[in-house]
C-alpha cells in the first residue's frame, strides 16, 4: 500500500508527464499552423502572380483562322485554327484585343453571317485576302483595323454598320453587286442619340473602289445626329461612286483628304 507521499510523488510524476506532452503537442500544432500560414502564403502569392498573366492571356489574344482546313471547333492556334473569321472574331471577348491572322497569305474568305464586335478591338492581319461578305459586320463602342489591304466582293447592302467605332480598312479592290447601296452605314443601334455626336466615329478608308451599275455610297447615315472624322488618303472611286449620302453635311480640312461629316 503506497504511502501518501508516494502517491504525491506518483502524481506529481504523471504531471509532468501530462505537460511535457501537451507542451510537445502545442509545439507540433504551433508549426502545422506556422506551414498551413506558409503554404497560403506561397498559393495566395502564386494566385496573385497568375491571374495578371491569365487575365492578359484571355484580353490579348493570337488568333488564327485556316478558310480551307481549319475547323471551328478547334482552339484557334496556328497548329490548331478555326475555319471561318467569324468563330476567330466571336473567341475574343469584350474588352479585349484579338490579332486575327489567316495561315496562308492571299485566302479567300468569306462572311455569311453577321459578325459582331461590340465593346473589343479587332486587328485583321491576313495580307492579299480575298473576302466574299454577303453578311454584315456590326460595330459598336469598338475597333477593327486591317493591317494589310483586301480585295473586297461585296453582295450585302452596307457591308460595315458603326456605331462609335474605330475603323481601317484599306482596300486592294471593292467590287459589289446591285442589292449594295454603300460600304459603311450609320444606323441607330440604341443610346442617347439626343445630342450630336453621339453616334461618333473615326474612319479610315484607302484604295480602290471600282465601277458601280447603280448609284453607291462609300458613307450613308440612317438617322440624324451621327458624326465622323473621315480619312480617305490615296482613295480612288469609278462610276456611279460618291464619297459622302447628300443627306450629310460635310466639311473638308483644309485640302486634305480629311472630313468632318455629321448628319
Amino acid at each position: 500500500m503506497p504511502t501518501l507521499e508516494e502517491k504525491v510523488t506518483s502524481l506529481e510524476e504523471t504531471n509532468a508527464e501530462l505537460v511535457a506532452e501537451a507542451q510537445a503537442l502545442q509545439a507540433v500544432y504551433q508549426q502545422t499552423i506556422g506551414d498551413i500560414r506558409s503554404n497560403a502564403d506561397a498559393v495566395n502569392a502564386d494566385v496573385r502572380a497568375a491571374i495578371p498573366t491569365a487575365v492578359e492571356d484571355e484580353l490579348y489574344r493570337a488568333i488564327y483562322f485556316d478558310p480551307i482546313n481549319g475547323d471551328d471547333a478547334a482552339v484557334g492556334e496556328s497548329h490548331a485554327p478555326l475555319k471561318t473569321l467569324k468563330a476567330a472574331m466571336d473567341q475574343v471577348p469584350a474588352g479585349g484585343v484579338g490579332i486575327i491572322f489567316t495561315t496562308e497569305n492571299n485566302s479567300t474568305i468569306t462572311i455569311d453571317e453577321d459578325i459582331s464586335v461590340v465593346g473589343k478591338a479587332i486587328v485583321w492581319r491576313f495580307n492579299g485576302a480575298i473576302v466574299n461578305a454577303s453578311a454584315k459586320i456590326r460595330i459598336q463602342n469598338g475597333t477593327l483595323k486591317a493591317s494589310y489591304a483586301i480585295h473586297l466582293n461585296q453582295d450585302v447592302n452596307y457591308f460595315i454598320q458603326h456605331h462609335s467605332a474605330d475603323i481601317r480598312l484599306p482596300l486592294l479592290s471593292l467590287s459589289a453587286t446591285n442589292s449594295a447601296e454603300g460600304l459603311f452605314y450609320s444606323p441607330y443601334n440604341g443610346g442617347n442619340v439626343s445630342l450630336p455626336g453621339s453616334h461618333h466615329s473615326n474612319i479610315l478608308i484607302t484604295g480602290n473602289i471600282g465601277d458601280m451599275s447603280s448609284q453607291y455610297y462609300v458613307f450613308s447615315p440612317l438617322y440624324y445626329r451621327s458624326s465622323i472624322v473621315v480619312c480617305s488618303h490615296g482613295l480612288s472611286v469609278g462610276t456611279n461612286v460618291d464619297l459622302f449620302d447628300p443627306t450629310y453635311g460635310v466639311l473638308q480640312v483644309s485640302n486634305k483628304n480629311v472630313y468632318l461629316v455629321g448628319a
